[in-house]
């Protein structure tokens, strides 16, 4: 949604088919749509974008500069890579061969205060700060790896909030080091299972990247079940 004109709209999507037996990503049904009726009606927008088929696309606006939209595309025949445009979709540009696996990540985040700076989400975090021309690490120090998700201080740009495999993660300092929160019960478990204990069960799971777990499914402990309860 372009911040000055709520009625501006722009939308990405792709063509897929997803089973458990097959995943099939990408088609001539992907692209990116705008609206300037509140999404009464549609026109595409791909002046400048692959005309192949194409997969998953990432699609932010500039907060700083709304003229400027930047997209990330995975595309069939080599032309995969990060496209900008300079006056709100009429026309886009190819900025570099940067993409991530689209069917994991393609997540991209633009800083609040400088139009040129772009944060990509992928394993290990990358940042742009030439309009997607480059990109080098963000920084992963203390921090788990496979981001999904970035907020961006508006009134401090060093000050960032990370959502990735391992949880949430703050940072002050402009990603040079982060800080993990543990007081969210957001732990993702694949698999879940509990045994034959007495008088009170034990649960176990298989986490995301995080080792598995066990704990009491209840406790007679006045304070209830707490972390020294649980084990790795």
């Amino acid at each position: 949604m372009d911040p000055r004109n709520p009625d501006v709209l722009y939308a990405a999507a792709y063509q897929r088919m997803r089973h458990d037996y097959m995943y099939v990503s990408g088609g001539p049904g992907s692209g990116i749509h705008k609206s300037i009726d509140g999404g009464k009606t549609w026109e595409k927008a791909n002046n400048g974008l692959p005309s192949v088929d194409k997969g998953r696309i990432a699609i932010a606006i500039s907060p700083a500069d709304p003229e400027y939209i930047y997209t990330m595309v995975e595309a069939a025949k080599g032309e995969s890579g990060f496209y900008r445009s300079t006056n709100r979709g009429a026309s886009w540009e190819k900025r570099s061969n940067h993409n991530t696996g689209g069917n994991y990540y393609s997540e991209i985040v633009p800083d609040p205060v400088d139009r040129d700076k772009i944060f990509s989400m992928s394993t290990f975090m990358q940042v742009s700060e030439d309009g997607g021309k480059t990109f080098r690490m963000a920084g992963e120090k203390h921090k788990h790896v496979d981001n999904h998700v970035l907020w961006i201080d508006p009134k401090n740009t060093n000050h960032m909030l990370n959502g990735c495999d391992g949880g949430i993660y703050e940072t002050w300092d402009g990603c040079k080091t982060w800080q993990y929160k543990p007081n969210l019960p957001i732990m993702q478990f694949y698999k879940v299972e509990v045994d034959n204990t007495e008088p009170f069960y034990y649960v176990y799971g298989g986490t995301q990247d995080n080792n598995s777990m066990g704990g009491p499914s209840r406790t007679r402990n006045e304070s209830g079940i707490v972390n020294s309860d649980w084990f790795v």
